[in-house]
This record gives structure tokens, C-alpha cells and sequence, in this order.
């Protein structure tokens, strides 16, 4: 008599165990597709080639000069160039350049004034010193 009692205790218990199941199946397909739709619009990333990625900038700023890469034949520096701006620069990189060729147009409008001041102070200097006064 013992076992028609425990039966239907053993039917309920199979019951919550198959519906324990399906509800874990349903939680786990539900968490499948969401993390599908979700994540499955971002575009693949190629593999890693070990080379570092490199970010294009469309403004420069920087203190230095501009150097070759290999030995200059006749460099036309001077240093009444220091801190001029580069104000246009008329080739591109990878293109062919003759001798002679000019690269860059440079602004030094500023270092100009900056001189033109200069020589006025001094030519007012030497004026007072003569005792000329031209104003």
C-alpha cells in the first residue's frame, strides 16, 4: 500500500521538474536571441596583424623643423626661418620632386614685422644719438 500512496507525490514532483526544465530552455533560448540581435549587428573585426593602427589627423601642430629622410644635396635653411608657419605646402606625400623644386610656401609675415620693428627702434636710436631728428 505503500506505493499507490507515493505516486502521486512522484507525478508532481516529475510535474515541476519538466516545467522547472522548460522554463530554464525558454530562459536560455530568449537569452540566445537577444544577445544575437543585439550583438550581431556590429561589424567583425579583422584579426590582429600585430601592426599598430595609426589615426589620421586633418590638423598638425608641432614645434620642430622639417628634415629629410635621406642626405640633402644643398639645404636652403636659414635661421631667419625659425618659427615660420607653413602656409601652404604644394606637393603631396609619394610625389616626385625635382631639384630645385619648391615645397612648401612658408608665412613668416610676423618675423618680418618683428624685424621692421627692430630697425626702427635702432635707426631712432642712432638718430638720437647723432642728435638728428627726422620727425
Amino acid at each position: 500500500m505503500d506505493i499507490p500512496s507515493k505516486t502521486p507525490q512522484v507525478k508532481r514532483t516529475k510535474r515541476w521538474i519538466i516545467l522547472f526544465a522548460m522554463a530554464a530552455g525558454i530562459a536560455t533560448i530568449s537569452t540566445a536571441a537577444y544577445t544575437i540581435l543585439r550583438y550581431g549587428k556590429l561589424p567583425s573585426t579583422p584579426a590582429s596583424t600585430g601592426e599598430p593602427t595609426v589615426a589620421i589627423a586633418r590638423t598638425i601642430t608641432a614645434i620642430g623643423r622639417l628634415e629629410p629622410k635621406e642626405e640633402a644635396v644643398h639645404p636652403a635653411t636659414s635661421s631667419s626661418l625659425e618659427g615660420a608657419k607653413i602656409l601652404q605646402i604644394l606637393v603631396k606625400e609619394g610625389d616626385k620632386v625635382q631639384a630645385g623644386q619648391i615645397l612648401a610656401i612658408l608665412d613668416t609675415r610676423d618675423r618680418r614685422l618683428a624685424a621692421l620693428k627692430e630697425a626702427q627702434q635702432q635707426v631712432k636710436v642712432v638718430q638720437f644719438s647723432s642728435g638728428q631728428s627726422w620727425r
